[in-house]
């Protein structure tokens, strides 16, 4: 992919992690990325306060993605609004090329081979099931696709887009960057507990998004957001594409490739944390260079 020019010199942010040109932005971008993420499970939080939370089409999301008409529902009502959103504030911030693009990619480009061969095996699964599946549902399948690339790009341009530049631009560490993004989006998931999910399945969710929210940082790093939203919608179609498979004999075949690409993805974690570290080294060394250099 070939990197933008650099920005102009009065841009709003700079694109420097490092740097502090646009203070607010940490406030406003976090701000924004709450109330998004929050709108949608307000009625769950009702029991907190005495009330009862009202039945709705989420407190059973895979049986909604499974039938054309609350898929549909989802789609063009909650999810389309959100989309809507998150286009709009990017554009009001003009925060589009921040966005799209990755300042300071990883060296050397290899480290996109771990992404991309995570988005590459949730792909081959994918279509394996969706092959092995008796008479498929075409329309369900392509609503499904819909829907599911929606949620990639709201759930990324938010926690990979919003909330990475909101962090770089009040300057803060890139490692911290990298864990605040990825627990957030991990802890939101504790919100299913509200609408009556168990405890250790929640837990368990909550590890998983973790681990796939450390690959599409890794992805971003490497590539910028587009690589990031392959990995996420990749996944998650994966879950609802293959499902009616599970009565075939290549079922074993798409569960190995799924479980293939669920080690790549676990293996963004530490690899992420060892290219933080060796990039904290080098900043650090060319710091003391710096410092060391006689000045003119």
């Amino acid at each position: 992919m070939t990197l933008p020019p650099p920005l102009r010199s009065n841009a709003r942010v700079s694109t420097s992690p490092d740097s502090r040109p646009y203070r607010p932005t940490l406030t406003v971008a976090l701000i924004f990325v709450f109330v998004l993420v929050i709108a949608p499970y307000v009625n769950r939080l009702a029991p907190l306060f005495g009330g009862s939370a009202e039945e709705d089409r989420s407190d059973d999301p895979f049986g909604a993605l499974q039938n054309l008409q609350p898929l549909a529902d989802l789609l063009f009502d909650d999810f389309a609004f959100e989309l809507i959103a998150v286009l709009a504030f990017i554009t009001v911030m003009r925060w589009w090329r921040l966005l799209q693009f990755e300042p300071y990619p990883l060296r050397p480009r290899a480290f996109g081979a771990l992404p991309i061969a995570t988005a590459a095996l949730f792909t081959v699964a994918t279509l394996i099931g969706v092959i092995a599946t008796p008479r498929p549902d075409w329309r369900l399948l392509a609503l499904q696709a819909a829907f599911m690339l929606v949620v990639a790009v709201i759930e990324e341009f938010c926690w990979r887009g919003v909330a990475v530049i909101g962090l770089r631009g009040s300057g803060v560490p890139e490692w911290l960057v990298w864990l605040l993004t990825s627990a957030g989006f991990a802890a939101m998931h504790f919100l299913n507990l509200f609408a009556g999910a168990d405890v250790e399945g929640t837990l368990g969710q909550v590890v998983f998004t973790f681990l796939l929210g450390s690959a599409c940082y890794l992805a971003r790093r490497v590539a910028g957001i587009w690589l990031a939203v392959a990995v996420h919608f990749t996944n998650n179609y994966l879950q609802v594409a293959a499902s009616g498979s599970a009565e075939s004999p290549l079922f074993d075949l798409v569960n190995a490739t799924a479980i293939g690409g669920q080690a790549l993805m676990a293996l963004a974690l530490p690899m992420t944390i060892v290219v933080l570290i060796l990039e904290a080294r080098r900043t650090r060394r060319a710091s003391r260079s710096a410092m060391a250099t006689p000045s003119g």
